[in-house]
């Protein structure tokens, strides 16, 4: 006796079929797309690469993929970020889904040591089962290398046409601080910034500074900022009233700038003495400066004046006088930080953020501003910020100048004695240590590239500490930490410096000049 049933199994092997011929279908479009497409399982092998990700490998077929060590893949082969930073491996968008995320997405660069670099743009995505758990990490790359280099190029053009309508450096004005900072908005590499800051001497007695803002950006606006710019300077030839060069200047504007483009500037000429700086201010549309007094009080300097190239008549700008004194400081700025806002649309309170500046020198009170707007607007500037600053330092508590020879070190250091019995609390054998640093650093490293063979020791009392500053003759550098090797017999002068110190750094503008502070505790 025979016993048994029928099944029909049509539908499954329809089934079969039509999930055979669904994959047949996904592969050879996974086959024909341009970008590099790879998954991986949960424990990171590679199950799939397609014709495309196996020929940016460099591999023929995937066993052969599956077979090379990692190590074999990553010889001579450096990856980086958008940033050209170290990229951990942890950081590549399938690892980051391995670990957990269900989406990743990343600039890769990959630096061949001998077929250049490679750009992608990588996202990966978690495929996941019924119940949640990880199938697969699939990740799909585009080559982005043209576009890359295309913005590289942008970025380099827009980087030379800034620096083209910005001065290389600052003039040393005797008895004055100056310093600026300056963030272009950047949110495209053609976006060129409309706002400069120029400063250059009158005569052996009389300097002027300028600051000012070009409506517009890219390369029509940067235009106009050069012709501003220079014109000051060739107008200031013959003229030298800051309220009758602005008039000049809108002169020149209305002539040369037929798409109606205007502009603002703040000018003044500025004559240091003993212990002020008497100045003649004169503004056209610009804000007006503010003024620092030693003692935290603030005040708003000049009259705004007229736009300048918008209307043919006479301009009107006034020059104001001002004087500085001992710790005074007069902040130049632009709209960028005037009128910057945070997400609530609430405009940054400079004036209120500079009050809290007492006691701090130029380039602090530049790059704080510069820093708290930016801060203010979420770290992303929407539009240009400048500031340049004029300061009267306070009578400082030591002041040498020595010739630049060895023999000056112990003098230098010894120098330090008479502020023993003012700040008997302070480590003196370890400050007389980093003056000796800084001094020898500056006898060795700058004299070749100096004229003028000096450097001065000043020390000044600040806010809760005292600052040591050397300075020589030499253009401004820019000082690095790093460790010298165990057999090395030089090169640990920064590194000790900064073992000893509670804070230190460089002058970006006028001469060399390498500072430290330590706290009076």
């Amino acid at each position: 006796r025979f016993t048994g049933y029928l099944r029909d199994l049509t539908g499954l092997k329809d089934m079969e079929s039509e999930l055979r011929r669904s994959r047949d279908e996904l592969e050879a479009i996974l086959e024909a797309v341009a970008d590099s497409v790879t998954a991986r399982g949960p424990n990171g092998d590679l199950i799939y690469a397609n014709p495309a990700a196996l020929a940016a490998a460099g591999s023929g077929s995937i066993e052969e993929l599956q077979a090379a060590p990692p190590e074999e893949l990553l010889a001579d082969l450096e990856v980086v970020d958008e940033d050209g930073v170290p990229l951990p491996p942890g950081q590549l968008p399938h690892m980051r889904v391995l670990a957990g995320d269900d989406e990743a997405q990343a600039i890769i660069g990959y630096r061949h040591r001998d077929k250049g670099e490679t750009w992608v743009s990588a996202r990966s995505r978690a495929i996941r089962d019924e119940d949640g758990r990880l199938h697969m990490a699939l990740t799909v790359s585009e080559d982005i290398t043209a576009r890359q280099r295309e913005e590289r190029n942008l970025r380099n053009v827009a980087d030379t046409l800034q620096a083209s309508v910005l001065p290389e450096d600052l003039p040393v004005i005797p008895g004055v601080e100056m310093s600026v900072a300056f963030t272009p908005r950047g949110d495209e590499y053609h976006d060129v910034g409309g706002d400069y800051y120029d400063a250059f001497e009158l005569d052996d007695e009389r300097w002027l500074v300028t600051v000012g803002d070009v409506c517009g950006k890219g390369a029509e606006a940067a235009a106009v900022t050069s012709l501003c710019r220079y014109s000051i300077r060739a107008l200031s030839l013959r003229h030298d009233d800051p309220a009758g060069l602005l008039g000049q200047l809108n002169e020149v504007l209305l002539r040369h700038c037929a798409d109606g483009r205007f502009a603002t500037a703040a000018l003044a000429r500025l004559r240091p003495h003993a212990d002020t700086i008497a100045l003649s201010l004169a503004l056209g549309g610009h804000p007006c400066p503010l003024v620092l007094r030693a003692d935290g009080q603030t005040e708003s300097v000049g009259a705004n004046g007229t736009l300048l190239g918008v209307v043919n008549d006479r301009v009107v700008a006034h020059n104001a006088k001002i004087s500085l004194g001992r710790g005074d400081a007069l902040v130049f700025y632009t709209d960028g930080v005037s009128e910057a806002r945070d997400h609530h649309a609430r405009m940054f309170d400079l004036q209120h953020y500079l009050a809290g500046c007492r006691g701090w020198d130029a380039e602090q009170i530049a790059c704080g501003i510069q820093e708290a707007a930016i801060a203010h607007q979420g770290g992303k500037p929407s539009d240009d910020v400048a500031l340049l600053v004029l300061r009267v330092p306070e009578e400082p508590l030591l002041q040498r100048r020595f010739a630049a020879v060895a023999e000056s070190v112990p003098l230098a250091r010894h120098a330090l004695d008479e502020l023993i019995h003012r700040f008997p609390r302070l480590d003196w054998d370890a400050l007389r240590l980093v003056v000796g640093e800084l001094v020898t650093n500056s006898i060795v490293h700058g004299t070749p590239r100096r004229t003028e063979q000096w450097f001065e020791l000043v020390t000044q009392r600040q806010p809760g500490c005292l600052r040591f500053a050397v300075t020589d003759a030499a253009p401004p550098f820019i000082a690095r930490r790093h460790e010298a090797a165990p057999e090395a017999e030089s090169g640990r002068g920064i590194f000790l410096v900064d073992s000893l110190a509670d804070r230190w750094g460089t002058a970006r503008h006028g001469r060399a000049c390498i500072w430290f502070e330590r706290d009076l505790r």
